[in-house]
């Protein structure tokens, strides 16, 4: 049986290759996977894309369906390099 974690970050980090958005990646996991703990967010955006925590305490403020301080938009614009570094090659940290 496949561990479903491990498969999440596969996903995640095939959709960063395939230049999808950081909002459509939380997406992904908040939608389609079901995860409601920002802090789970935050800890496979570090375990997919090797960022520190630090790095993406943004995803705390959002919510996949705007009723948080970040929308799509906002959050795309703080941490959304971090998909497309790591779509590039470039790691931020060493996780």
């Amino acid at each position: 049986m496949p561990d479903p974690i491990a498969t999440q970050i596969n996903t995640m980090q095939t959709m960063a290759k395939a230049g999808h958005s950081m909002a459509e990646i939380l997406g992904y996991l908040t939608k389609d996977q079901g995860i409601e703990q920002q802090l789970v967010l935050m800890e496979r955006c570090r375990d997919a894309f090797g960022c520190h925590l630090g790095e993406v305490t943004a995803i705390g403020a959002w919510w996949h369906d705007g009723s948080c301080e970040l929308n799509d938009e906002a959050i795309n614009a703080y941490i959304g390099y971090i998909a497309s570094d790591y779509a590039a090659g470039i790691t931020t940290s060493e996780g």
